[in-house]
């Protein structure tokens, strides 16, 4: 390992600090527009278990969209603009989004009309972030990416944490007003703000002028789809997401419909979830820096194998678990994202970074979107069904968790075996803000030295 892997982080190329503050101002509309808040607005528009299993499945399908970004990309369209515009014109969609509760339509017409506005604004942004993404692991040296993200993350997770409780404190105060709409509405406007910052930032930040090596001919999933390493990183973490989502996306709805907790209560979980998540952030990528990926993956992924089991014995009245489930979820959640956008990078070749984002979300919508799909059929359908084991009934809900309990204890034991892959550099990057940087020698370069 490298001395200076360990060294104090210090922004050692022009637009991570700039990165940092855009983020901060894009917490808003990622923050408003997903989670509880999304959640909390369908269920204000009349939707059902299949609904919410169609809501949830449709921001994962459109991750479909991100395989025309390195299409574009490869074709000369500027990735710069690319980013800027299909991550702004994404989160401009949400203002007629917030309109939908006054317009004079029926309530299935107002649901069709969320649902479509919510897919198109959906893939813009997915299309927008394999771009970024790919941006990113350009402006930030590979020996400062666990430590450079880990602090990311958490100065916005922090300023999500504060947005996130300030919403749901806002929400519980006008849903007992009987102006639940008309708060909806103010916090999707205030995520319009954030977008605008962000565009701002992110129209200022320093792009990498691109020289490859060859103009290549293939398509641009060719690379991708001939990589064995991440073919079976993609088929494993695929089944963990397909697990993990068969019940995930009812978890705050049936805290709300079942358990009969408040937002305030729900607004405190996800709170707990972010603030441990901004906390534990540089951790990780200190872990990350020193071990590697693998390790660090492995280690986060314990915990959460045992979170179906919390919500298997709550009850109403009985509800104290979900505060163990927000802390485990904000500790460990943060550690194995941290690790698997790590793994992505390494095993990516520089320049090619974008097909394999691409291809990697689009795979993550599959799984996420399907079981999503299969888990709000089942409730819905066999929401009564019920099998007698002892003194007990176990139902379709406690069913569905007991499987992804199972199945994450599997892929647990998968990736503790994972072999650590770094790719070679593709492609040389030079900076306009630095005339007197010279290239790197061309050469089968890992993308770590």
């Amino acid at each position: 390992m490298r001395a200076e892997s360990l060294a104090p982080l210090r922004f050692s190329r022009p637009g991570m600090g700039l990165s940092i503050l855009e983020g901060c101002f894009a917490m808003a509309p990622q923050t408003f527009n997903a989670g509880v808040f999304l959640t909390g607005f369908a269920l204000m528009l009349g939707v059902d278990s299949w609904a919410l299993g169609l809501l949830a499945a449709v921001p994962a399908i459109c991750q479909a969209a991100q395989l025309t970004t390195p299409m574009l990309m490869q074709r000369g369209v500027c990735r710069k603009q690319l980013v800027i515009w299909g991550a702004s014109l994404g989160r401009y969609l949400w203002l007629p989004i917030a309109l939908t509760p006054f317009l004079p339509l029926a309530a299935s017409a107002k649901l069709g009309l969320f649902l479509a506005l919510l897919a198109i604004a959906t893939m813009l942004s997915q299309a927008s972030g394999v771009g970024w993404n790919d941006w990113m692991s350009e402006v930030v040296p590979d020996a400062e990416r666990g430590r450079y993200f880990g602090l990311r993350n958490a100065l916005t997770g922090m300023v999500g944490l504060v947005m996130l409780w300030c919403g749901s404190r806002w929400l519980d105060a006008v849903k007992a007003s009987g102006h639940e709409a008309l708060g909806f509405s103010v916090l999707l406007g205030l995520g319009l703000l954030g977008a605008i910052g962000s565009q701002v930032a992110l129209t200022n930040q320093p792009h990498p002028m691109r020289f490859a090596l060859k103009r290549d001919r293939r398509s641009a999933l060719a690379a991708p789809l001939g990589n064995a390493a991440f073919l079976r990183l993609l088929a494993l973490y695929f089944v963990w997401m397909a697990v993990t989502g068969l019940l995930g996306p009812f978890s705050y709805a049936y805290a709300l419909q079942t358990l009969h907790v408040s937002y305030a209560t729900i607004g405190m979980h996800a709170s707990i979830v972010a603030a441990l998540g901004t906390v534990s952030q540089p951790f990780w990528g200190r872990m990350i820096d020193k071990r590697g990926p693998q390790a660090t993956i492995a280690l986060a992924m314990v915990p959460i194998c045992i979170h179906p089991l919390y919500w298997t014995v709550m009850h109403p009245g009985f509800t104290w678990l979900l505060w163990c489930d927000a802390v485990s979820n904000g500790v460990f959640w943060a550690g194995v994202n941290l690790a698997i956008l790590t793994m992505l990078m390494e095993i990516a070749p520089r320049g090619e970074r974008a097909a394999y984002m691409g291809l990697w979300n689009c795979g993550m919508g599959i799984a996420t979107s399907g079981a999503a799909l299969i888990g709000g059929r089942l409730l819905m359908e066999q929401g009564h069904w019920s099998l007698a084991v002892g003194p007990r009934a176990i139902g379709m809900w406690t069913l569905l968790l007991i499987v992804g309990f199972v199945g994450r204890v599997v892929c647990l034991a998968l990736f503790a075996s994972l072999p650590r892959v770094q790719a070679p550099t593709l492609t040389i990057d030079t900076w306009a803000a630095d005339p007197a940087a010279s290239p790197a020698p061309i050469g089968d370069v890992p993308a770590g030295a």
